[in-house]
């Protein structure tokens, strides 16, 4: 194992066997849409509904902006080095806002922390259910800037106790990445504490 760049005291986790999250779906309907290729953009209007499999989104109107595919960001070297910077230009018009939630830089990012907790409640079948979540701060062995939140959660109903694991992977990146990435946006940010938990970037096109 090698030892965290940031702090030589700390190990590094393998997660090479972890298995990368699966790419969520979700499906939108509406009763007019249309596409403009050139933009990448698709406008959607009246009865509009974005859903996933656990989530559900309505609205009279809403904007869908694609973009082609390219290398992905893994390294985590840089917010405005990747395509979301050229989105939100593309989708906020003068005098927009863009509210941000930065995760932790890797000065603040506990790396070996263990965080668990519990729910019991009763689930949509009638029948009480035990939930118990315990994670793992790790990070990425060849991208130290990646953070890897490992989560493990074990469901108990009156059928048996399942397992299931959910990993995500967060670069931690600085301020000035921030900075620097809201400005290739066209945005002037202020940045706000507490805001919720890690601070919150609010920014104005220009």
């Amino acid at each position: 194992m090698n030892d965290h760049p940031l702090d030589p005291a700390l190990k590094a986790v393998n997660t090479s066997q972890v298995a990368p999250k699966k790419p969520q779906l979700w499906h939108a309907t509406c009763s007019s849409l249309a596409y403009d290729d050139k933009e990448g953009r698709a406008h959607l209007q009246q009865n509009v509904v974005v859903q996933s499999a656990d989530q559900k989104m309505r609205g009279p109107v809403l904007d869908l902006y694609f973009t082609r595919s390219q290398p992905s960001n893994s390294s985590g070297s840089s917010p405005s080095s990747g395509g979301g910077a050229q989105q939100i230009n593309r989708a906020v018009g003068t005098g927009g806002v863009v509210v941000v939630e930065p995760w932790m830089t890797a000065a603040r990012y506990n790396v070996g922390h263990i965080g668990s907790d519990f729910t019991n409640r009763a689930g949509a079948d009638g029948n009480d259910r035990t939930i118990f979540r315990m994670s793992h701060s790790g990070f990425d062995l060849q991208h130290p800037r990646v953070s890897v939140v490992t989560m493990h959660y074990l469901v108990g109903t009156p059928d048996g106790i399942e397992h299931t694991t959910d990993v995500h992977h967060m670069s931690m990146w600085t301020d000035d990445d921030f900075l620097d990435a809201f400005d290739a946006a066209g945005c002037t940010p202020k940045f706000y504490l507490p805001g919720f938990g890690n601070g919150v970037y609010v920014a104005v096109k220009r």
